[in-house]
């Protein structure tokens, strides 16, 4: 009798996923549909009060959304590849000067810029860090600046400029464009803006908050502009690792060996420029490789389906306000080999996402931005079954995904 019941539902569970299934559709048709409702801007009620979102829906300008094997680049080996000079291990990483890069940046100065990266024979971290008399040096101790967030669609790199700084903002984007050029080759440069932060010149530290600023630093000129970026594979941002959602405490279930896979990578999300000119700038990233495709196109939800997972946890209490919702992809570790990850694709919404829907968030008294919230989330929704991810994953097996749905799966 039990496994008659137990087939009988499992017959009644076959029409809902091959319904779910059929409303699926090419990332072509999901821009469409993202460009035919052109801001998702709604009110909701919630136990908290009204929610008010007004944003628009980001997709890629492609016409495929495959399934990549990646690994990590290396930051010994750009530096090896590049030929450039040693000039120290210190801990951890190794230091090395690049002339030719402040050549192609047109700096007129006989100096070097310094390239640092993790030493493999003692970590194995992917990140490289490229810097010039970098700004944070400048300002280490009792100095801090005012500042300005941006999404990209909201300002005109052209006209955008920092305090008591000449060059505008695209003078910056222009310098990354050379940089990632340079160390990663014209094939692999493309990248996304994820935010802008324009920062004010060094001032005095006068109180508690980011507006109590005193004296300016008088060896501190001018303000900087900080860009936030991500890689694009196949014209598609990478935007998250998801061990940057890994928990480890002595009461989880991740092993030391995936916990290191996915520290190895953990700058995907990290990647940015501070740059005050072509004298003053650093560099952080952390870049991929592909590999092999394992899909060539996956089906994706309709966006109705993804606004209505969202729509769920705001009508809920979770969700308390919302900035960004984006196509991209999430790394995550692949059990084919120690070396190998996946990119599957996601939505990634920046939100306030509470732990409950009863918590009252704690002000942030230092500053009112958002990003500085302490709920702020980049939480992930699945672009084809639409789960949510947010908070923390406490066990291996929440680190891997799922097998994606392909097309011949469709009914």
């Amino acid at each position: 009798m039990k496994k008659l019941i137990a087939t009988f539902s499992v017959l009644l569970l076959v029409p809902v996923l091959a319904t779910a299934s059929a409303n699926m559709v090419s990332v072509s048709e999901l821009r469409q549909q993202a460009e035919n409702m052109g801001r998702w801007t709604q009110t909701y009620d919630t136990p908290n009060g009204e929610v008010s979102v007004d944003i628009p829906v980001i997709v890629p300008e492609v016409g495929t959304v495959p399934i990549l094997r990646v690994s990590a680049v290396m930051g010994k080996d750009i530096a090896e590849e590049k030929g450039l000079l040693k000039s120290e291990e210190q801990g951890n990483g190794i230091l090395y000067d690049d002339f030719d890069i402040l050549s192609k940046l047109n700096v007129n100065v006989s100096d070097a810029a310094t390239v640092f990266c993790a030493n493999p024979e003692e970590t194995n971290l992917a990140f490289f860090q490229v810097n010039l008399d970098e700004p944070l040096a400048k300002r280490l101790g009792s100095w801090d600046y005012s500042s300005d967030y941006y999404y990209p669609n909201e300002v005109n790199s052209e006209t955008l400029f920092a305090e008591e700084n000449d060059q505008p903002l695209s003078a910056a984007s222009d310098a990354l464009a050379v940089l990632l050029q340079n160390y990663y080759g014209k094939e692999n440069e493309d990248y996304e803006v994820d935010y802008v932060e324009v920062r004010g010149r060094a001032r005095k530290r006068a109180g508690r908050t980011k507006n109590d600023l005193g004296a300016y630093k008088k060896d501190y000129p001018k303000g900087t502009y900080f860009i936030s970026f991500r890689q694009k594979i196949e014209g598609i941002p990478l935007y998250l690792e998801i061990g940057s959602k890994m928990l480890t405490t002595n009461q989880t279930h991740i092993t030391q060996e995936v916990a290191l896979k996915c520290q190895r990578v953990r700058g995907i999300e990290t990647n940015m420029l501070e740059y005050m000119d072509e004298t003053s700038f650093i560099l952080d990233t952390t870049w991929m490789g592909e590999e092999k495709r394992i899909q060539e196109d996956v089906p994706l939800a309709t966006l109705d389906e993804v606004i209505q997972a969202l729509e769920k946890k705001i009508e809920e209490g979770y969700i308390r306000d919302i900035y960004a919702l984006r196509l991209g992809y999430i790394c995550y570790p692949d059990d084919i080999s120690p070396d190998i990850y996946a990119l599957y694709p996601a939505w990634i919404c920046d939100c306030i996402y509470a732990n409950s829907p009863r918590e009252q968030i704690m002000e942030n008294i230092v500053t009112d931005a958002f990003r500085e919230n302490f709920r702020y989330e980049q939480i992930i929704v699945d672009a084809q079954t639409c789960d949510i991810q947010s908070g923390w994953i406490d066990r291996d097996e929440g680190l891997y995904h799922v097998e994606p749905i392909v097309w011949g799966e469709i009914q």
